[in-house]
């Protein structure tokens, strides 16, 4: 005869109830403050606040209850309009949505709350893009439209921490005083492979130091602010672009820098594993995607590299 405890009873009663027991917007919760201790940057977290307001919309107050909820998501977003007045929500958009949800449902299993509803789902595919990117006459028009702002000593420090650096837009929201070093020509950003050190060159350099000058609040830890001195986030960082990209006509996007940036290393005769170092990412294969090179590009490195070249 098999006698169980009390305190064994206790314990089953607790693991049914966890294993049980889903609340959406109490797992959420847990899940987000889970990211914030990992020290996940804070665009990630919008970003996962983002996909999971937008399914919890679409359930309508209800719990999930299976796969096909998610399912009947996808399906929701693929009739969804998309952004810069496209017809539909792009596959890449979509999968946004997706990697929030599995990073979700892979914290549910793994902490016993429930099942992963997210088993068996596949991404979209998606198709392969050409990136433009800025040539020199652009980053120059962006530097000379951020020169006429109201706040243009902030406005072209970021540009040309943008341009020269290629760093993501959260780590350049996140850049304190106190991790500026200006007598070594750098600083340190807390990105997604942790703390990285980020060079500086002198017009970059110069910028900054004029923008140090000039800041509302100058007791503050963050660089840059907003005109009353309070933290500039991400919502005001985008509005700076969208600002740049109608003076000067150019179609912008913040991540429109790192693209560039990675390809003008490369250009330079960069290595992908120097790539990867500059931009912080964890793999080389995360830093090849950033790099796009044109068929004028192409023609300079096979001039350089064809072994017909030592042939008559």
């Amino acid at each position: 005869m098999l006698i169980t405890t009390e305190s064994e009873r206790t314990n089953q009663t607790a693991r049914k109830s966890n294993t049980t027991k889903f609340l959406f917007k109490e797992t959420m919760k847990r899940f987000l403050d889970s990211r914030e201790r990992l020290d996940r940057s804070m665009r990630t977290i919008k970003d996962y606040e983002d996909a999971f307001r937008r399914f919890g919309s679409f359930l309508g107050g209800r719990e999930p209850k299976s796969r096909e909820d998610i399912e009947d998501f996808i399906d929701h977003l693929r009739k969804c309009p998309g952004y810069r007045g496209n017809a539909r929500m792009s596959a890449e958009s979509i999968n946004t949505y997706l990697r929030a949800l599995r990073a979700l449902y892979k914290f549910v299993a793994s902490r016993k709350y429930g099942k992963n509803f997210f088993d068996g789902i596949s991404f979209l595919k998606t198709q392969e893009r050409n990136f433009p990117i800025l040539e020199d006459e652009q980053n120059q028009k962006v530097i000379d439209a951020a020169r006429k702002t109201r706040q243009w000593q902030r406005d072209t420090a970021i540009v040309w921490i943008l341009i020269s650096t290629g760093i993501r837009a959260g780590e350049l929201i996140s850049m304190q005083i106190g991790n500026i070093n200006l007598v070594d020509n750098t600083f340190v950003v807390n990105g997604k492979t942790g703390l990285r050190p980020v060079c500086l060159d002198k017009p970059t350099k110069k910028s900054i130091e004029l923008y140090l000058r000039h800041r509302p609040s100058p007791s503050s830890p963050w660089l840059f602010q907003n005109s009353d001195g309070s933290r500039l986030y991400y919502g005001g960082l985008r509005g700076i672009i969208r600002r740049l990209e109608k003076a000067t006509g150019i179609r912008l996007y913040l991540h429109l820098f790192r693209h560039s940036f990675a390809t003008a290393a490369a250009r330079a005769g960069a290595t992908v594993l120097e790539i990867q170092e500059l931009l912080g990412d964890k793999t080389q294969a995360a830093a090849v995607k950033y790099v796009h090179l044109n068929l004028k590009d192409l023609k300079k490195t096979h001039a350089k590299f064809t072994p017909t070249k030592f042939l008559h």
